[in-house]
Formats: structure tokens, C-alpha cells, sequence
């Protein structure tokens, strides 16, 4: 939708703010696996999460008003800001979080859920790589919702109890 209003002028403020829900929804996104990952035991590491998604949130629409994340040139194109890679600087933390709590927390378990998270963690980086230093779009988001739909399958599925067929519980 941002792509598309870029030739009008008179939406200069509506891209604003999709270009900041585009940039804060990236860290969110990290922020809530790390939640379904953590439960709410370690009150030291929720603060800790929480403080780095305000700031990475409030960096992302200060933006709309200030112009530090980013901004939009004369040929109505999105220029990115001194402060632009805070949010995705919080994605690679959040990122690193996961794989490492996952991994901690399931080495010594059956359990699958460590390789999802070590393949998730390969996706990103390589989405990551692509935007970055290839100048791709809209990469890292689809790796968001690739992710986030696998993982939130495989909680489902490894926590579910119900028969397909009648729905009772088992």
C-alpha cells in the first residue's frame, strides 16, 4: 500500500504513517515470540524487552513528526534517517533472544521446536543480507510472516490435544 501512494504528493502523510507501522510492526513481531517463548517468569528480562520495544515503537512514529528515522526526498522516495536501523538493530537482538532461549531451554528436550527456531534464524539473516546489502524490499516482512505463522503452527500443533474427527479432547 506505502509502494503504491508513492506518486501522490497528497499522500506524503498517510506514507508516513504506513512507513512507520512498517517499521515498528518488525520488532512487535519479534517481541510477542519472545513472549510466547518466555511466558512471564523472568520479570529482570520482561523489563528488559519491554524498554527495547517502546523504544524501538516510539523511534518508528517520532519519525512521522521529527524526521530522524526517516523521511521522504523531492522525488517523493523513502530516505532512511540517522536513527532508521534502531528498529531493525531491536529485530537482530530479538532475533538472537529467541534462538538463544530456545536453545536454552530445549537442549535437552525431544522437542523440534529448537531446529524451527534455528531455521527461522537462517531466513532472517539471509532476508536480512538481501535487504540490506542487496537494497531488495519488503524482504524482512515476509520473512515475519512466514515465521511467525510457522511458529505459531507449531505451538498449536505440539500443544493441542483435540481428535480431528470429533473435536473432543484427548
Amino acid at each position: 500500500i506505502e509502494h503504491l501512494c508513492m506518486p501522490d504528493i497528497e499522500l506524503k502523510v498517510f506514507r508516513k504513517i504506513l512507513a512507520a507501522a512498517m517499521h515498528s510492526v518488525r520488532p512487535s513481531i519479534m517481541y510477542v515470540m519472545l513472549m510466547i517463548l518466555c511466558r512471564k517468569n523472568d520479570k529482570r528480562n520482561l523489563y528488559i524487552f519491554n524498554t527495547m520495544i517502546v523504544i524501538s515503537v516510539a523511534s518508528s512514529f517520532l519519525s512521522i513528526f521529527f524526521e530522524f528515522g526517516f523521511s521522504f526526498n523531492e522525488a517523493n522516495e523513502l530516505v532512511r534517517g540517522p536513527l532508521a536501523f534502531v528498529p531493525i538493530i531491536i529485530s537482530a537482538i530479538f532475533m538472537l533472544l529467541l534462538l538463544i532461549l530456545t536453545l536454552r531451554k530445549y537442549k535437552h528436550s525431544s522437542s523440534k521446536e529448537y531446529l524451527l527456531t534455528i531455521a527461522i534464524a537462517i531466513m532472517f539473516i539471509m532476508g536480512l543480507v538481501f535487504e540490506v546489502l542487496f537494497s531488495y524490499r519488503y524482504i524482512i516482512i515476509s520473512c515475519y510472516a512466514v515465521a511467525v505463522t510457522f511458529y505459531y503452527l507449531f505451538f498449536l500443533t505440539s500443544t493441542d490435544n483435540h481428535d480431528m474427527l470429533t473435536g473432543a479432547l484427548v
